[in-house]
């Protein structure tokens, strides 16, 4: 996964916009399973995210650790988290839909999987030939 001390490739800054939705998602969901950690858990299962009350924000509302802990987004990576929910909220949400455990429109909740973007960001990473 992504991490702040790693230099994004070159080549993500170039890339398609839904793979760098990947390593958007991919940051947020980092500094979710860091926070986790740190926490005294394994890592972050989901990251629930709200519409926020300005137009084009999203608010993350909580973490879900593997066992099943609401925990609240804070300490030394939520501000990794807050610059990448900033860059997601500019994405349109069908580039980032693959991502999401569950979603209800209606009510502008979305869970990121903590996993889903991995293998994105690994191959943009290290990609064939």
């Amino acid at each position: 996964m992504h991490s702040s001390s790693q230099p994004l490739p070159e080549r993500v800054h170039d890339a398609a916009p839904a793979d760098r939705c990947a390593f958007v998602v991919a940051a947020i969901t980092d500094a979710a399973d860091r926070a986790a950690r740190e926490s005294g858990h394994s890592s972050a299962r989901t990251v629930t995210l709200e519409v926020g009350a300005d137009p084009g924000t999203l608010v993350a509302q909580y973490l879900t650790a593997e066992d099943g802990t609401r925990l609240e987004p804070e300490g030394p990576h939520l501000d990794q988290m807050l610059m990448a929910l900033a860059e997601l909220a500019e994405h349109p949400y069908e580039e980032w839909a693959a991502y999401c455990a569950a979603a209800d429109d209606r009510r502008g909740v979305y869970e990121l999987d903590a996993r889903a973007a991995e293998h994105v960001v690994r191959r943009l990473h290290h990609p064939a030939g």
